[in-house]
């Protein structure tokens, strides 16, 4: 009989998580609900300062060490940083490390090959219901998020370049 309790226990899960709204406004988890969790003991790149945020457009990356995606996906974000500070863009990249069983000191050695520019956090989340990841948010310089999904795609790009135009306004 023990059957019954874990089907009834597996509908109840299922029930709760459609009742999981995703927000169709996403202008309403500005940059300021974003949980920046903690910087990674031994980390020598810049650290986040919240204040350096504003007027700059801000790409949230969350992410993990072990997810292949992920990986490929710092590739792209490597170059995006090197771009910006090539152009001198208000750009701003910040990973936000998701998964809580790798220590410091590995999430830093795979991270070696990353511009200096992109900040490295783990333990925060961004302020919006998703499922799996590399995920990502695009913030606008006034810091309402302008675009959030996973960041494989072509629509990150276009966020991204969207953001950007409004940096020449």
């Amino acid at each position: 009989m023990k059957v019954f309790p874990f089907i009834l226990s597996l509908f109840l899960s299922m029930a709760s998580l459609s009742a999981v709204e995703i927000p169709k406004d996403i202008t309403k988890h500005p940059i300021s609900t974003v949980n920046w969790g903690e910087a990674l003991e031994g980390d020598k790149r810049p650290q986040l300062d919240k204040e350096k945020l504003v007027g700059h457009v801000v790409v949230v990356e969350e992410f993990g060490i072990t997810n292949q995606d992920c990986l490929a996906r710092l590739k792209d974000l490597n170059r995006i940083a090197k771009k910006a500070e090539r152009d001198k863009t208000k750009l701003v990249i910040v990973l936000i490390h998701r998964q809580n069983e790798q220590k410091d000191a590995d999430i830093l050695k795979e991270l070696e090959r990353i511009h200096p520019s992109i900040i490295v956090r783990k333990h925060g989340w961004l302020p919006i219901y998703h499922e799996g990841m590399p995920h990502a948010a695009v913030f606008n310089p006034d810091g309402t998020m302008a675009w959030q999904d996973a960041s494989m795609g072509n629509e990150f790009g276009k966020a991204l370049k969207e953001a950007l135009k409004l940096l020449e306004e």
